[in-house]
């Protein structure tokens, strides 16, 4: 499956893609918008679980970064690197403050 994700304007996002290597791998293409949430409701009540202490978010965030960071961040989550060193596989979440 190949998910695009970014909005910008019509003319801000053309993708160019092999249909014959789409057929032959069997590939869906998918837009995602809010990870295909319902920002209205889910958001709501992702936030009343924070608060309620449920979704604990310090605990899942390997690393913290400023948005001026936020090219260096991205790389890290390509990379796959969990801690500062990159030595252990961990499943990698960033905050961006």
């Amino acid at each position: 499956m190949v998910v695009i994700a970014g909005l910008g304007g019509d003319d801000d996002l053309t993708v160019h893609l092999n249909g014959s290597l789409m057929t032959q791998l069997e590939k869906t293409v998918r837009g995602s918008l809010y990870g295909s949430l319902n920002p209205h409701y889910d958001i709501v009540k992702l936030l009343r679980l924070y608060d309620a202490g449920r979704i604990k978010l310090a605990e899942i965030a390997t690393r913290h970064y400023r948005l001026d960071q936020v090219n260096q961040g991205l790389r890290g989550l390509e990379g796959g690197r969990s801690s500062s060193r990159g030595d252990y596989p961990r499943p990698v979440t960033a905050v961006f403050v």
